[in-house]
């Protein structure tokens, strides 16, 4: 006689070619499981921690963004419910069905749950749709001499040794988070358009990016990966979907925290746009800060180190088979996007001190302001 546990796994095949109906929605859905998604490794995803004395640049942008969320170091996927999701997506919708429980993943959802706002447009997405210039986004991101990789006659791709150190960082977080990918050695067109966007501080919809990001890779037969892994395991669990402590597991990447991005070869205080800091001291002890009562006039050493960042990226940054003497047009680029970047450290830098001091006095530390220092009052360009 046949026990009522095995006729509910045999009824849970159907008649019309045998499949898992309480893992599958469709036949097409299992066949796809079979051919394309369990061939398909999960990628997993990985948080950013950079400190605010010795990151500062990362950290402000992240902050500005209001980012400090979705920068998490985020949960264990579980592979089967990372499968099971992307075979059961529905062609043309924003929703799949996993183990009996439907899956929103629309930008709307992927914004809420990471607590980031809608934008109607965004300007990344009004950069991407216009005429993107190619030249200006390698410059912008990259070491003097990146050229872009052309097939046939048009950009496809950089190595991604060629960014600088800030952006080298973001890059991972990129392929980890919004545009997942397994191998990270090149820079794609659409991922640097991306990074040019954040680097330039261009507000960016996650929730859109990530939502196309799903949908291209179950259009394209998840030949390159199964992304956002950890986002598909918290949505399912949102949703109440089950599975058991045996299921296996991907761990996400180590987290990039500031020990992480100091390993980077050509890190430096100066390329990353920090003073040089004690480290043990906190965020208020930075050794080297703008000095509050002297801040009309750059000293001669200011005035100098835009011109000494220019000398040591032209004799250490570049990798030592790329080496070549640059050309004087080159020099002066360099030159002048050193002298830009410097004057808005420098800006950046003297806005924290001004916050810190204030923050002090508000707290009854400090009683007294210095010399042609005011109480900070936030604005609306801070929120």
């Amino acid at each position: 006689m046949m026990s009522s546990k095995t006729k509910r796994a045999r009824s849970a095949l159907s008649s019309e070619g045998a499949f898992n109906r309480h893992k599958f929605i469709s036949k097409d859905a299992a066949d796809g499981y079979k051919k394309h998604v369990v061939k398909s490794s999960v990628i997993p995803e990985r948080g950013l921690a950079p400190c605010e004395v010795h990151q500062p640049q990362l950290y402000q942008n992240i902050m500005q963004r209001g980012w400090s969320d979705f920068v998490k170091q985020p949960e264990p996927a579980v592979v089967s419910i990372v499968r099971e999701f992307y075979a059961n997506m529905v062609e043309g919708s924003s929703r799949s069905f996993v183990r009996g429980r439907q899956v929103s993943f629309d930008y709307g959802t992927i914004n809420r749950y990471y607590h980031l706002p809608n934008f109607e447009r965004d300007e990344y997405a009004i950069y991407a749709s216009e005429h993107v210039d190619v030249h200006q986004i390698i410059r912008e991101l990259c070491q003097p001499g990146a050229e872009w990789i052309i097939n046939p006659g048009e950009p496809i791709r950089f190595k991604s040794s060629n960014l600088t150190v800030s952006n080298q960082v973001w890059h991972k977080f990129i392929c980890a988070k919004l545009l997942p990918v397994a191998h990270t050695s090149s820079v794609t067109k659409e991922r640097a358009i991306l990074l040019y966007a954040i680097a330039t501080k261009r507000s960016v919809d996650v929730g859109k990016v990530i939502h196309k990001s799903l949908c291209n890779i179950r259009k394209s037969g998840m030949t390159g990966g199964l992304g956002h892994s950890s986002l598909i395991t918290a949505l399912c669990r949102n949703e109440g979907v089950v599975w058991n402590e045996k299921e296996e597991l991907v761990d996400p990447k180590p987290i990039m925290d500031k020990n992480f991005i100091m390993g980077i070869p050509g890190w430096s205080f100066e390329t990353m746009g920090a003073g040089h800091c004690d480290e043990t001291a906190g965020a208020s002890h930075c050794n080297k800060t703008p000095d509050a009562g002297h801040h009309d006039e750059p000293s001669d050493q200011d005035e100098a180190e835009p011109i000494r960042e220019v000398r040591q990226t032209l004799t250490i940054d570049l990798p030592r088979q790329t080496q070549r003497p640059l050309s004087l047009d080159e020099q002066i680029q360099r030159l002048e996007r050193r002298v830009r970047s410097y004057h808005r450290r420098s800006e950046e830098r003297f806005d924290h001190l001004y916050k810190c001091l204030f923050a002090l006095h508000d707290r009854g530390v400090m009683h007294v302001f210095p010399p042609r220092m005011q109480p900070y009052v936030s604005s609306d360009d801070d929120s």
